[in-house]
């Protein structure tokens, strides 16, 4: 059964505004959101800043004083400094406030059935996403598998460019654990494979690399049959993923924010992304509703 959105009742019926210790304790709520991006931008600003002391030392001790290029990078660093700075106080502010929410029902919290979610980075480089409901539950995350030596190295391989050729291995989580896997080939194409947390492969996505004029991944089934294709035209600022016949499944809105919950990520950096279940076959849900993760991973840089 889909689920749906009463948009154009009452305010009085479909907002509530939930208990502020309620929402900023929930792990899979919007204030845990905020507080978790708003600490990785006080450790973006400690680096920064650190980095800005250990250069300016060096610079003290050498002999070659300072240079037109050594300035510039001192003022980069400075002002890298304090914007993520005041990035991070922004994020803590947000996450100690209490929200307005619309009020659904229970399948919106389902990734199969839900009408409109919002699927926003979280703010380290390993590219790790998470998918909100529109009263700022969290249905689903991304997860890098790297731990350890090797998220590190990661982080230090997306910094300069080059991730993209290594393999790359995330999880798909809903609150009731693993649901799906995707691993990225080594290579230049970035070929990803979607596969069920079982190990049952459903879909293939295939980027484009080489084409100038067009933003897009075709979509294969898992017998490599063509389904669809992530289409963002040549802007790639708004991507409709349709099917083999051209028809529009999911559209996705490059920093889109739903009016029905206009507060609530107004201060998220993410996609809103509308989608037809009706006109999705059961068979190829996975590979469609995955479809959007591609987008974030891939294109948007």
């Amino acid at each position: 059964m889909l689920a749906t959105i009463s948009v154009f009742a009452p305010p009085s019926s479909r907002v509530t505004l939930n208990d502020e210790d309620k929402q900023a304790e929930d792990p899979m709520g919007i204030n845990h959101y905020y507080r978790r991006t708003g600490r990785a931008f006080f450790l973006l600003s400690i680096i920064s800043g650190v980095s800005f002391v250990l250069f300016l030392l060096l610079y003290m001790v050498s002999d070659e004083g300072f240079t037109i290029d050594a300035m510039q990078g001192f003022l980069l660093l400075s002002v890298m400094t304090l914007g993520f700075l005041i990035a991070g106080f922004v994020k803590r502010h947000r996450a100690g406030q209490t929200y307005a929410t619309p009020e659904l029902i229970a399948d919106e919290h389902d990734l199969h059935v839900v009408n409109r979610v919002v699927i926003a980075p979280v703010i380290h480089l390993l590219r790790e996403y998470q998918v909100f409901a529109l009263d700022g539950k969290r249905i689903a995350e991304v997860r890098d598998l790297a731990r350890g030596w090797r998220r590190y190295a990661a982080y230090f391989l997306e910094l300069i460019g080059i991730r993209m050729f290594f393999p790359k291995t995330l999880e798909v989580h809903n609150d009731k654990g693993a649901i799906y896997r995707l691993e990225k080939e080594a290579g230049i194409h970035e070929i990803y494979r979607l596969y069920s947390i079982e190990g049952t492969q459903l879909a293939t996505y295939q980027m484009n690399v080489f084409n100038p004029f067009k933003t897009y991944a075709l979509i294969y089934d898992a017998s490599g049959n063509l389904i669809g294709e992530n289409d963002g035209g040549i802007s790639g600022q708004q991507f409709n993923i349709k099917d083999e016949s051209d028809n529009t499944l999911i559209d996705m809105k490059y920093q889109g924010i739903p009016v029905e919950a206009l507060e609530l990520f107004s201060g998220i950096n993410g996609d809103l992304v509308d989608l037809n279940h009706k006109r999705i076959p059961e068979t190829l849900m996975p590979a469609f509703i995955i479809a959007p993760v591609i987008v974030k991973l891939h294109f948007r840089k």
